[in-house]
């Protein structure tokens, strides 16, 4: 069975807006047994709808799209597939109803909203204004949904996947899981995952490189989710155990999370000392709900007056050394620990440019530490050859990455 996604809006053409729907529509599809196996982006136009509409029909069983249910002069979705399915319109009284108890009897486009192409069955919007839509028979179905991400949402979950579920039964469903590995090239990986693959032929392994986490999913078609289960453990274990210094599992793939569930559950607490990140390194942690539990703080030391003030870091080091060097970081993750009292702390000092560097120093050259309160610093180097916000992105992954490493020395 195929399913295709045609998401729709001159916004998105034209940068304005990112495509986030994309993303969230092949998760939950993936989740319940359909898996995308197409997306296009159309503009706002009549023909080009109907000519995309048709032409995708042809070739999918079902066919979602996001966008263009507004009431606006940019809204043409509904009229497009009207006329694909030669139906005329009506105005829905369940629509009509919804609407005037949210917004009242003055709300000037219940009317529009409500207008609804005859064949097709109703969505309830409870967030917005305009329906989704399902259209079936000749030529095939279309689903229609609001393309604000907060409308969606849960019209997919809610109504759309149960719809698909009832009408489209899938046998087996794909079920996944994952594993990521950090601080080794993709090359590495991929050459234990070729090996896996002729041991596990009943297993898709697939490989997504980042900055320094390289990603690998593990797929299999299965019944129910105890037949994945068994299928799935042994070559995750086998994968797990040849990566087992440098993996983490999390839900979402952010190697903070791993980096939180660790230091929640031994009961230890963090620190950073930034200075080229600009506090990068603490908006990836805070970012997630929980982090107060183990994360103290970070010194944004950025300019060099406030290595010195806050982080003790002797002022004839820097000009000695420069703020950039491994002796200057080393100092930098002590005063994190002194003045913080956390049981690890982070630093790192670079040039993420894209000027400030010379040839002994290039654009690029990043030193980073961790170190626990009882223990000796591991220091370490980062050539980068990168725009800017990638050698950030980088050193955070990297910084993180170590962290896990170097904690398992206190995992006991």
């Amino acid at each position: 069975m195929k399913v295709e996604l045609i998401v729709i809006g001159n916004e998105v053409l034209a940068g304005h807006t990112v495509n986030r729907n994309l993303a969230f529509i092949g998760k939950k599809l993936d989740q319940a047994g359909y898996t995308l196996s197409r997306e296009t982006v159309l503009s706002d136009s009549h023909e080009d709808l109907k000519e995309g509409f048709t032409e995708a029909l042809k070739r999918s069983d079902i066919v979602i799209t996001t966008g263009g249910l507004g009431p606006t002069i940019d809204d043409v979705t509904r009229r497009a597939a009207a006329e694909v399915y030669g139906s005329s319109f009506r105005i829905d009284d369940k629509v009509v109803e919804n609407l005037r108890g949210r917004f009242g009897d003055k709300f000037p486009t219940i009317e529009d909203q409500a207008t609804v192409p005859e064949k097709a069955q109703v969505l309830i919007n409870n967030v917005g204004t305009a329906p989704g839509l399902i259209l079936q028979g000749d030529p095939g179905t279309l689903i229609l949904m609001p393309g604000v991400p907060s409308e969606m949402h849960p019209i997919l979950t809610e109504q759309v996947i149960p719809f698909l579920k009832k009408n489209f039964p899938r046998k087996d469903q794909i079920y996944r899981r994952s594993l990521h590995i950090f601080e080794l090239p993709e090359s590495a990986v991929d050459a234990v995952l070729r090996q896996l693959a002729e041991k596990y032929p009943r297993i898709d392994f697939g490989i997504y490189p980042g900055m320094g986490i390289v990603s690998v999913t593990l797929a299999v078609k299965a019944k129910n989710g105890s037949e994945a289960d068994a299928l799935l453990h042994e070559p995750y274990t086998d994968l797990e155990e040849h990566f087992a210094t440098n993996c983490f599992e999390s839900e979402s793939g952010n190697i903070e999370e791993a980096v939180q569930k660790l230091f929640i559950h031994k009961g230890w607490t963090l620190s950073c000392a930034e200075s080229c990140t600009g506090g990068a390194v603490a908006a990836r942690i805070t970012q997630h709900p929980g982090s107060s539990g183990y994360f103290l703080g970070s010194i944004v030391s950025y300019a060099n007056e406030v290595k010195t003030a806050a982080l003790n870091v002797p002022s004839e080091l820097i000009e000695e050394k420069g703020a950039v060097s491994e002796e200057v970081v080393a100092q930098m993750v002590k005063g994190a620990l002194d003045l913080t009292g956390s049981d690890f702390a982070l630093a790192v000092s670079g040039i993420a440019g894209p000027s400030g560097g010379t040839k002994e120093k290039p654009v690029g050259l990043v030193w980073c530490a961790v170190q626990h309160r009882d223990g000796e610093p591991h220091i370490w180097k980062l050539n980068h050859y990168w725009p800017r916000h990638l050698v950030i992105l980088r050193s955070v992954n990297s910084l993180l990455s170590n962290l896990l490493t170097y904690s398992k020395q206190y995992n006991v």
